[in-house]
């Protein structure tokens, strides 16, 4: 990876970044938090749309104005989103537990799916009602058919159009100023749903505006059907916003990848770590949750490292991830080996090798029978890799710890590891791929057997004493295979 990856892409403003930047410190973060914010720009949002559907309502009924009325309605079915994202924000930050062990984002991205649905129910009702008001226009604009009932005439309004005029450029600012609160409280939170809901109080600013103009032209044409046309061009705005707020829930619920410049960046943070080798692009896998990311990287690392070293490099690279984005809540990393061979040929298909306990049971098992001079095995390490000098591709080496009598020479030693890796390496031609052990060490052990490894010594330390170098144990007792 390159260094380019590390400088985040540019973002559109109106939506909220997928990976946010490091949470500032203590003294230069605001006195309350984000989420607070968010909740409290959404209650400030309800307020305001109470206000204004309950006056819009009014005023357009009074004025007899199609595009008011259908604005008044949009602005009261915002009352309801406002309850949904309070509620989905909400709980989308509580914490993990036994019932939802990956949290509640999932919460949040629902509430998006809502929101943009109620748009869209919106948008059509606007579209109906407003069509509704065009075709009546219509009917008092042509002559009807001969012996058709002559239409009632449209009564006259309360108000004058001035007065929808004048309700509509105040909903037009307050919507406006509404948007940029919500807009900026669900990005500093980094939450779907407050945005979803800003986008919301934009395209009921969109409707003030068009009804406005709508209000506004036929005022000063005289031309009556600019109103309820403005009412449709509003429900088309309105259903196309509602559709993409639908898209963007639908792929969070979906867990689909994040895309390709975010999985860049994080593959670039988990590449910085020293001993880490990402083999392809599919290796860094993440979904976000509501106002959280959760990762997946598949590192690889040396083969040769221990459990504990190869966990310690995955820990740094977990912590670095969080450390570099703080809407990562959780990073899953799994340690592939490099070399990695866990799979053998039978047959042209592949099977996967047997766990290192199979192999060490049948280890001790030989040198029991093949070796009964051996007192114990103290220690035993297996070792999985690919061979390229073996015919066979699957390779097991194992290092064995053997514990001998201390009255033995270096010779006689020597002579018993020599024939322990015969055994070893006729078993594992015998036996092929069930039994794949290439490469054999012996360490050895002369010395008094330890309180600590009698619990891993074959025969019995007291017939052990009574032993001659070079003869065999008479009804041996074995332990511990």
């Amino acid at each position: 990876m390159q260094d380019r990856h590390s400088t985040p892409p540019p973002t559109d403003p109106s939506h909220p970044p997928t990976l946010a930047p490091p949470a500032p410190s203590a003294s230069s973060s605001a006195s309350s938090p984000p989420a607070s914010d968010a909740q409290s720009a959404t209650l400030l949002g309800a307020f305001l749309n109470t206000s204004l559907s309950v006056s819009k309502g009014i005023v357009g009924l009074l004025t007899g104005s199609p595009a008011l009325i259908s604005d008044a309605a949009h602005s009261f079915s915002d009352i309801a989103t406002d309850a949904v994202t309070y509620y989905a924000h909400k709980t989308s930050l509580s914490p993990p537990d036994f019932r939802n062990p990956f949290g509640y984002g999932k919460y949040e991205s629902v509430g998006t799916a809502v929101v943009g649905l109620v748009l869209i129910a919106t948008g059509a009702g606007v579209g109906f009602h407003s069509c509704g008001a065009l075709m009546e226009l219509a009917l008092h604009s042509v002559h009807p058919p001969l012996g058709s009932p002559i239409p009632a005439p449209l009564p006259d309004p309360l108000l004058s159009p001035a007065w929808a005029a004048g309700m509509a450029g105040f909903s037009l600012l307050s919507k406006e100023y509404l948007y940029q609160v919500t807009l900026a409280a669900g990005l500093a939170a980094n939450s779907s749903v407050v945005v979803a809901n800003a986008h919301h109080h934009r395209s009921d600013a969109m409707s003030s505006a068009v009804a406005l103009v709508g209000i506004a032209g036929g005022m000063a044409t005289g031309a009556t059907w600019m109103d309820p046309l403005a009412g449709v061009a509003v429900a088309v705005m309105v259903v196309r916003t509602g559709a993409e707020v639908c898209q963007d829930a639908v792929s969070e619920l979906l867990d689909n990848q994040l895309p390709a410049d975010c999985i860049a960046e994080l593959a670039h943070v988990c590449s910085s770590v020293p001993g880490v080798t990402l083999k392809s692009r599919k290796s860094i896998k993440a979904i976000k949750s509501g106002p959280h990311i959760l990762v997946d990287a598949n590192i690889t690392v040396d083969g040769s490292l221990s459990a504990s070293a190869a966990h310690q490099i995955g820990e740094h690279c977990r912590k670095r991830c969080m450390l570099k984005f703080s809407n990562i809540r959780e990073v899953r990393v799994h340690l592939d080996p490099d070399p990695r061979q866990e799979w053998s040929a039978k047959g042209g298909g592949a099977a996967l090798l047997d766990t290192p306990k199979v192999y060490e049971d049948k280890i001790r098992a030989l040198i029991r029978r093949k070796c009964p001079e051996v007192l114990g095995v103290s220690e035993m390490s297996l070792r999985y890799e690919q061979s390229t000098h073996h015919p066979h591709p699957a390779n097991v080496s194992a290092r064995i710890n053997i514990i001998l009598h201390p009255s033995l020479t270096i010779a006689e030693a020597n002579e018993i590891s020599s024939r322990i890796c015969g055994h070893l390496r006729e078993e594992s031609r015998l036996r092929g791929d069930r039994f794949p052990l290439r490469d054999i060490d012996i360490d050895l052990e002369l010395s008094e057997v330890t309180e600590k490894e009698k619990g891993l010594v074959i025969v019995p330390e007291e017939k052990a004493r009574q032993w001659t170098p070079g003869t065999s144990w008479h009804e041996p007792e074995w332990k511990n295979l």
